[in-house]
């Protein structure tokens, strides 16, 4: 074989390869479920037939955050705002909420303006500022459930020590 055919065989080589390395990750980076695009739709209507969701405010925000996971069972949390209709002065109702796996509420937990949830790592929710349980207690950046996730308790963790999220949420 020439040196022209061995330098073309290489090539083909390598697009080969480098084909067979783009469809392996394309392949595993679907392998994880992705989100169902009715998601909001099916959690909207499961907090509407609980009347958790109700037509005195207005709803201006309903995300799925991420999942706690507790002894491989999933529990969702939802961050729900919604706005005061009538109020003299802009109110907000902010909560997060903790559902099982059939949607159905476990834990809610109202927070102000200043923190937010933003992610889970286990039976952790990590936060974006401080809150106080139910306006009692001492105040935290982590809450942490309980095997059921019915009790929860907060924490101050540096944020810098934050852990990295597996997944993207």
């Amino acid at each position: 074989m020439g040196k022209y055919m061995k330098n073309k065989i290489n090539k083909v080589s390598l697009m080969c390869l480098g084909l067979s390395v783009f469809m392996f990750s394309c392949v595993s980076t679907h392998s994880i479920e992705p989100a169902k695009l009715n998601e909001r739709q099916r959690i909207y209507a499961e907090l509407t037939n609980q009347k958790i969701i109700v037509g005195e405010r207005k709803l201006v925000k309903l995300t799925h955050v991420c999942d706690l996971i507790i002894n491989e069972t999933h529990y969702p949390v939802i961050n729900l705002m919604e706005h005061v209709l009538g109020a003299q002065v802009p109110r907000g109702v902010n909560r997060f909420l903790v559902l099982d796996a059939s949607l159905q509420l476990v834990r809610e937990i109202s927070y102000d303006g200043s923190s937010e949830p933003l992610f889970c790592n286990e039976n952790k929710l990590f936060l974006f500022g401080y809150l106080a349980i139910d306006g009692l207690g001492l105040e935290g950046n982590v809450i942490s459930f309980s095997e059921n996730a019915e009790e929860a308790v907060a924490s101050i963790v540096e944020a810098n020590d934050f852990p990295k999220q597996k997944v993207p949420q």
